[in-house]
């Protein structure tokens, strides 16, 4: 078995927020590395104050898997993995999960939200990309 992502886009400002081109984290101001941040504008989450600071709901260095991150494909194959008791490594999970995280391994933005394992794990990540 194979798991695929198909993308079919007639106009961007349809996009919902989890069908975008990278992966980024929700319940908080959204940086101005997000491809296609111009689209959120009309997002509830977009005009909430509560989610318009830099931490917005969470607090500084609660780690990345309490917070909720745009659903793509990249969950679902984390998820596959790990309700199917993948042997992989911690660092193989998060590099799964988050390797269309741009803003955080390109940019560097959002690593005020990461844990020590968080930080551990991004050095893989990195060596990847």
């Amino acid at each position: 078995m194979t798991l695929e992502k198909c993308f079919f886009f007639h106009n961007p400002e349809d996009f919902p927020n989890g069908l975008l081109l990278e992966t980024h984290p929700l319940g908080c101001a959204f940086d101005d590395s997000i491809v296609h941040r111009k689209y959120f504008k009309d997002k509830l989450d977009y005009n909430n104050p509560s989610y318009n600071t830099k931490c917005g709901i969470y607090s500084q260095g609660c780690g990345l898997a309490t917070g909720t991150m745009s659903w793509r494909h990249e969950d679902y194959m984390y998820l596959v993995a790990k309700e199917n008791g993948t042997t992989l490594p911690q660092a193989g999970s998060f590099i799964i999960r988050y390797h269309s995280f741009y803003p955080l391994h390109k940019a560097g933005t959002y690593k005020h939200l990461m844990n020590k394992e968080d930080e551990d794990n991004l050095m893989w990540l990195q060596n990847i990309q």
